[in-house]
């Protein structure tokens, strides 16, 4: 397989393909020698990699890392199939906007943030929201949710609901088996 088409392939399947492109995230409870503005390990870190993420609630991590887990966990199911794909990602950008614009990070998490003063408790939202920002980012990056994506076109193959014919001959052109079909039948099936 040539490099051109691997990478595409990876970037299609919403991997990245090195090292580099992955984000790495540094977890510690909220002291000032983990995430204080001056010399803390948090900042250290932060020279050394631009693009690491704060993750400084164990609570909010359970809540936010279960939503990736359930997608894996689909991922790794044996009757899967490329048709459903689109679905699931699209299913995951969702709940992560969902969550971004409701402020949803976890009852558990709500409840340790309304212990601290409004000004610290105002900081850690907006980390936890930028969280949610970075995490949409990296999706967006990696993967197609544009309607040019095969996935979506091919997506009502999966046949879990219902579908339109419009839907079938999208499937039909993503696919480039027009040529092999008689459309006029299609439609009357």
């Amino acid at each position: 397989m040539s490099d051109h088409v691997n990478q595409t392939a990876t970037r299609t399947q919403g991997v990245p393909t090195n090292k580099k492109q992955c984000k790495s995230a540094y977890t510690a409870d909220n002291a000032s020698v983990n995430y204080g503005e001056n010399n803390s390990v948090f900042q250290k870190l932060k020279a050394d990699n631009s693009d690491i993420i704060k993750a400084n609630c164990m609570a909010f991590l359970n809540n936010i890392l279960k939503i990736f887990y359930d997608v894996e966990l689909l991922f790794q199911g044996q009757d899967g199939t490329i048709c459903e794909l689109y679905d699931i990602m699209f299913t995951l950008k969702t709940k992560l906007q969902q969550q971004q614009i409701d402020s949803f990070f976890g009852m558990e998490t709500s409840t340790i943030v309304q212990q601290f003063p409004d000004q610290k408790a105002a900081t850690i939202k907006h980390d936890f929201s930028n969280f949610y920002k970075t995490a949409l980012n990296y999706l967006e990056k990696w993967y197609d949710f544009t309607n040019n994506n095969y996935q979506k076109n091919v997506a009502c193959l999966a046949l879990k609901s219902s579908f339109t014919f419009s839907q079938l001959s999208d499937a039909v052109e993503a696919l480039q088996i027009g040529g092999k079909l008689d459309m006029d039948e299609l439609y009357e099936e």
